[in-house]
């Protein structure tokens, strides 16, 4: 299985932003503030001998991430307040505008409605960490997701979407205001046009 360079930047954003958007009624095990940044190691079962690194940082509906590929540096670029998603290819100076997905906004919850479920103490990504299962049915679709969570700060070390089979580990975290260019595209950026994808129309 093979995946474009834009659909492992907005899986791990997705991934990683998860776990700090929270809505009422959620109740997840842990409190996340509305500005930090937190780097992020994403595996997947798909890819075993690859491994993602992003450093993400956010402010309320302001996202931004960035990475190291293969291909460059990289990086993804949310802006739930105007509605905007970009994928950056900062080596390059160039960014692709991407279709908005309510999905990633940094304060739309992707905890959905649910059963959580302490498991107890596990080790996870070095810190001896409290493990919870979080059972959904939203939409009708089974979904579990598994959180570790540190006890002495209440952040979160690690958590697995079961279904997708990704791990994602967490590591570095500060709260705190974030610098506002982060979430600006640069002036001297380019627009590129995004690849059409095989089997779809085009216009």
């Amino acid at each position: 299985m093979k995946f474009s360079l834009a659909t492992v930047l907005l899986l791990l954003a997705t991934a990683c932003t998860s776990l700090f958007a929270q809505e009422p009624g959620s109740k997840p095990p842990f409190d996340m503030p509305k500005q930090f940044s937190v780097d992020c190691v994403m595996s997947m079962e798909a890819m075993p001998d690859m491994k993602t690194s992003m450093k993400i940082a956010m402010d309320g509906e302001k996202m931004r991430g960035t990475m190291n590929m293969p291909q460059g540096k990289s990086g993804i670029l949310v802006r739930g307040d105007t509605q905007k998603m970009y994928t950056l290819k900062e080596d390059e100076k160039k960014y692709i505008s991407l279709p908005y997905n309510a999905s990633a906004s940094p304060t739309a919850s992707m905890f959905p409605p649910g059963v959580w479920t302490k498991l107890g103490p596990e080790e996870a990504n070095g810190v001896k960490a409290t493990k919870y299962k979080l059972e959904s049915n939203a939409s009708g679709v089974p979904s579990t997701f598994f959180y570790w969570i540190d006890p002495a700060t209440s952040y979160p070390t690690r958590m697995v979407m079961d279904a997708a089979k990704v791990t994602v580990d967490f590591s570095n975290f500060k709260a705190g205001p974030q610098p506002a260019a982060l979430f600006e595209l640069p002036a001297d950026y380019t627009e590129e046009k995004m690849p059409a994808m095989p089997n779809m129309p085009t216009n």
